[in-house]
């Protein structure tokens, strides 16, 4: 109300103004969910220039982000065991980042039904660990069942995913959750940076 405007729209934004995105990383003050230096940190090091690039850095700052949030954050791309992987990661630089992805690697990767992947979804979703742990053998068998080397290797390989999956325990954000998230500290930032003195007053 202090500058005498009504709250924006989502269509009334340019989402892609980089005006608003560099001064965004120059300080934390104001934008939500990235007040604390942590999190301002990763983001000053991504640099982001869209709603999906911070979508990445809010999501990989949850707990479920801690084995690969570096990595990440560098902007190296994750080669993962077998292209197909890689297909079904490749808008997150090859890391599972949001449930959806546990959903989809579940599916398509372990052959978990429909069903049980959104099981293991709402255990995360939930935070109910115990649930998690009881799923995470069929996870493994389903991975190496499907895989078309050595048992051996495959569980090797499976380890890095289940150490996601059991991060994830602990929180991991849905798709629509960051983004929904990122919204918001957007405008935040193009509230500072428009109209600064009535954004840092109020």
């Amino acid at each position: 109300s202090m500058a005498g405007i009504a709250y924006p729209k989502s269509h009334e934004i340019d989402w892609v103004n980089q005006e608003v995105w560099s001064d965004m990383i120059k300080n934390p003050v104001g934008i939500f969910q990235m007040e604390k230096e942590f999190a301002h940190s990763l983001l000053r090091q991504f640099e982001p220039k869209t709603i999906f690039d911070m979508s990445l850095v809010t999501a990989c700052i949850r707990p479920s982000g801690a084995s690969y949030r570096n990595d990440l954050i560098s902007k190296k791309i994750h080669k993962n065991p077998s292209v197909i992987i890689d297909e079904l990661l490749k808008d997150n630089f090859g890391y599972l980042v949001y449930q959806e992805d546990i959903i989809k690697f579940l599916q398509q990767i372990c052959g978990l039904s429909g069903s049980d992947a959104d099981n293991v979804r709402r255990a995360i979703g939930r935070k109910d660990e115990e649930r998690l742990r009881k799923a995470l053998p069929d996870i493994l068998e389903g991975y190496c069942s499907k895989s078309d080397k050595l048992r051996t290797v495959a569980e090797n390989e499976a380890k890095e995913f289940i150490q996601v999956i059991e991060d994830a325990s602990s929180y991991m954000f849905g798709y629509n959750h960051s983004i929904a998230y990122c919204l918001i500290g957007y405008i935040c930032a193009w509230l500072r940076y428009y109209y600064t003195g009535e954004f840092i007053t109020t």
